[in-house]
């Protein structure tokens, strides 16, 4: 079994919060930040320092747009109230996963479980047609894979009631890990790749090799985590409608989308392969792209914001332009909701994007949305992006429409 990684104590940080926020020569995958990666993902410290600087031991944090997580794990280290949202699926089975306690002697005895059984699990995995599972795994894996998702449903039925959903939720998060380990892609891209020539004759996985690995090492990162009676509340949510009263926030620390899923990060397509093996369908998926911001056309109005108004003013193609539109109305909407939900701080992270061969400010703009509704900003600080997968060329699919760049600001609003 994997060593224990204990956890990271609190660091110090200068009072005002000055000075470096690259992180360059930090480690990011500690504890169970380490569990699953996921696009475009927050590092631990950005929320760690945010945390150091603007709460106490009764702030109630809120990350509306959670992803990978890291905001919810740095505030459940620190025994503090947190809700999550997002409408991805993986992204609230990972956020759960990473910010629940199970026992050492439970998660061993589950695995001792596993390796007795999977190889007799009786198969039940269907697909929609969508998924295209003949086309991103290999036969032997996708066998494989079967098998170890039927072992899972055997081994949490066998496992004690009090840790029977916690278990479930760590293992579709090491399984979803594992079909992206063996899945026929190339590792560090945006959008999906099928692997070609030698490098598809190469790969040749045993998925679980990978998901036995994935496990052990799982052990000593959930079971190092700190036991707190509470958990984070983390639900499938629009945080266009956020199911909470005023002012019941603190603080918010959220890295919002930099546009639309067509445009920027395609969050559905990191998603969809380990979403299918997770047991959603096409309509699951059709609803996580209808939900992201700028999906939906309509009578949409560009919001008040006289940075936006002067990059849509130098845009060329009407349909990008409409994108935009929706994409920032849509924002908007967003930046409102999370507003009235808040009363203390809300920290955005965000970096500017190009569209159209205009670069777009998102920082601006969104200053100028959050004064529209009341809140200014307090304080800003910009860091270099290291390792966030964004595409830094023109060059997403078969269009070419746009792109994001490997810097973004930390913006602190206040009322």
């Amino acid at each position: 079994m994997s060593t224990v990684i204990r956890a990271k104590q609190i660091p110090l940080y200068p009072e005002n919060g000055k000075g470096e926020w690259d992180f360059t020569s930090e480690p990011t995958q500690y504890l169970t930040h380490g569990l699953h990666p996921y696009l475009a993902s927050m590092i631990p410290q950005i929320p760690d320092k945010l945390l150091t600087m603007y709460a106490d031991d009764k702030t109630r944090v809120l990350d509306p747009f959670v992803g990978g997580g890291a905001v919810l794990v740095e505030t459940y280290l620190r025994g503090l109230e947190g809700v999550g949202l997002d409408v991805n699926p993986l992204a609230i089975i990972l956020s759960k996963a990473k910010t629940t306690y199970i026992p050492e002697a439970t998660l061993v005895d589950a695995l001792r479980k596993f390796l007795n059984v999977h190889a007799h699990a009786k198969p039940v995995t269907k697909f929609d047609n969508a998924s295209k599972v003949d086309f991103w795994f290999k036969s032997k894996t996708i066998r494989q894979l079967i098998q170890i998702k039927s072992a899972i449903d055997v081994v949490v039925d066998d496992t004690a009631t009090l840790y029977r959903a916690k278990l479930k939720t760590l293992l579709d998060c090491i399984f979803s890990n594992t079909v992206r380990d063996v899945s026929l892609t190339y590792r560090g891209e945006v959008r999906l790749r099928k692997l070609q020539d030698k490098d598809l004759e190469r790969f040749n996985p045993n998925a679980v090799v990978e998901f036995e690995k994935r496990w052990k090492e799982s052990i000593a990162r959930v079971s190092s985590l700190p036991k707190h009676n509470t958990r984070p509340e983390i639900v499938s949510q629009d945080c266009r409608t956020i199911p909470y009263d005023d002012n019941h926030f603190n603080l918010v620390i959220t890295s919002p989308p930099y546009g639309d899923m067509k445009n920027t990060i395609p969050y559905h397509q990191f998603s969809k392969n380990m979403l299918y093996w997770l047991g959603f369908g096409d309509t699951d998926l059709k609803q996580m792209s209808d939900s992201a911001l700028g999906a939906k056309d309509g009578d949409k109005k560009t919001p008040k914001s006289v940075t936006l108004s002067d990059a849509i003013s130098h845009m060329k193609k009407p349909n990008l332009i409409h994108e935009a539109v929706c994409f920032y109305a849509d924002y908007f909407d967003a930046l409102k909701e999370i507003a009235r939900v808040t009363k203390d701080r809300i920290v955005i992270v965000i970096g500017h994007r190009i569209l159209d061969g205009t670069v777009i400010d998102n920082p601006a703009i969104t200053t100028e949305l959050m004064a529209n509704i009341g809140w200014r900003l307090e304080d800003r600080f910009n860091r270099g992006i290291r390792k966030k997968r964004l595409n830094r060329a023109m060059g997403f699919g078969n269009n070419a429409q746009g792109a994001t760049i490997d810097s973004e600001a930390i913006l602190i609003y206040s009322r």
